[in-house]
């Protein structure tokens, strides 16, 4: 006796047609990313910025002071100068110039992203 067999039926579409709430939550994660790029460049160029004039700042009192020895010759700085502050801007600005680099490279790079994003999903 032959068997009857079941007619197919074939959908075309195989997904949800998005919407609006899907696309208000997908533009409101591009407005968090851009925000988040703008924070990222903002602190870039400040940190750039404060690097660059305290390390002009460290230049010329390197190149004005006098060793300890021949400091009687000419004092332009006081003898108990404080240039601590200014070495702690220069080493904390560079380390968010390095850090807000990296997050943006991170970001943009689809060859750094791609493995990033595999290895957090296995």
């Amino acid at each position: 006796m032959p068997e009857t067999k079941s007619e197919v039926v074939a959908e075309t579409s195989s997904f949800d047609a998005p919407t609006l709430t899907h696309q208000k939550s997908n533009r409101m994660a591009r407005v968090a990313e851009s925000a988040g790029m703008g924070l990222t460049i903002l602190a870039l160029l400040a940190a750039i910025t404060i690097v660059v004039t305290a390390a002009d700042a460290l230049a010329v009192y390197n190149t004005t002071s006098l060793p300890g020895d021949h400091s009687y010759l000419l004092p332009l700085w006081p003898a108990d100068f404080n240039m601590r502050p200014s070495v702690a801007l220069v080493a904390c600005g560079s380390i968010i110039v390095l850090a807000s680099a990296g997050s943006l490279i991170v970001s943009k790079v689809s060859a750094v992203t791609t493995p990033l994003l595999n290895s957090v999903q296995s």
